[in-house]
């Protein structure tokens, strides 16, 4: 449970991190080339996704030797889970980016409300501690329940998330990706005069 949990989340924290360098790392190549800068943040997006597929790849070998009995073909979910998961970081990744470019603080302020919201996110403890506490509503508000919890269930094998945590999944990563893309698309111009 702790290992199918911390592997998305450390997707998750890691892309939201280097987003806020996303940038300013590449004002080199902003400057002297005609590159979209949407490009920046999708390159390291994609280093920390290569990263999780690593991980799950090392968390099935693990868990076929520890519970074989779990796998099936439901697992197969992980992959949509993947994609909106993908698309979720992404649109972070990007709003972190573009966000350090005008407070250059930013960063130190958005690890401290990533560690909050790992300690308010179903990682390392179930949610039903939460809900059996009368705790509910902080997961059900809280974004990142979503993205975790489409990966996570299909990867431990004990059934999929209710289809209102897909739909809510979905509904988040989209509206997240979009606005994020707009907020690039306005600021690409102003970007060189920003680093």
């Amino acid at each position: 449970m702790l290992f199918s949990g911390l592997n998305p989340w450390l997707f998750i924290a890691g892309s939201a991190e280097g987003g806020t360098v996303a940038f300013i790392g590449a004002e080199g190549y902003i400057k002297q080339t005609a590159v979209h800068p949407q490009i920046f943040p999708i390159r390291i997006v994609m280093a920390n996704f290569i990263n999780l597929l690593y991980a799950i790849i090392a968390f099935v070998a693990f868990y076929l030797f520890m519970n074989p009995d779990a796998f099936g073909p439901s697992m197969l979910m992980v992959f949509p889970g993947l994609a909106i998961i993908f698309i979720f970081v992404l649109g972070m990744a990007n709003m972190s980016a573009v966000i350090h470019l005008h407070v250059r603080d930013f960063q130190p302020v958005q690890a401290i409300f990533m560690q909050g919201m790992f300690f308010a996110t179903p990682i390392v403890f179930p949610p039903e501690m939460l809900r059996d506490q009368g705790f509910a509503f902080i997961y059900h508000i809280n974004p990142f329940y979503y993205m975790l919890e489409v990966v996570r269930s299909p990867l431990l094998g004990t059934g999929l998330p209710a289809l209102r945590v897909y739909i809510m999944a979905v509904f988040l990563a989209v509206i997240y990706f979009l606005m994020s893309a707009l907020l690039v698309m306005k600021v690409h111009k102003n970007i060189v005069f920003k680093l």
